[in-house]
């Protein structure tokens, strides 16, 4: 599995700052997010919406959750909500949020 290359993004984010959240978008509506979904809710978490790259699962559902196309990160419910980057695609992604999406890097994990 790909992982996000951390030192060309900047400091690593820790689970600490990312469980004050309430509410978390998931970036990838696959079998690689099953695992950390799950340990979000049982720590009390809500996933408010996946987001995900292939345009044929907008609109669908993943684990009952709507999947959305990744520029709902801009939409007003959601664009305060921290990113876990859960996909195989970690660098890619992480630099379509940074770069194309103009995603703060302290929403990124």
């Amino acid at each position: 599995m790909t992982r996000l290359d951390l030192d060309s993004l900047g400091a690593p984010r820790e689970i600490e700052a990312l469980l004050e959240a309430d509410r978390v978008l998931m970036f990838g509506a696959g079998n690689a997010s099953r695992g950390m979904a799950r340990y979000l809710r049982d720590q009390g978490k809500t996933v408010a919406a996946y987001l995900d790259n292939d345009p044929a699962r907008a609109g669908s559902r993943h684990d009952g959750v709507e999947v959305m196309a990744p520029g709902a990160v801009h939409h007003p419910d959601l664009r305060t909500l921290p990113i876990v980057v859960s996909t195989e695609a970690q660098t890619a992604v992480g630099r379509q949020l940074l770069d194309d999406l103009g995603v703060p890097l302290a929403r990124v994990f």
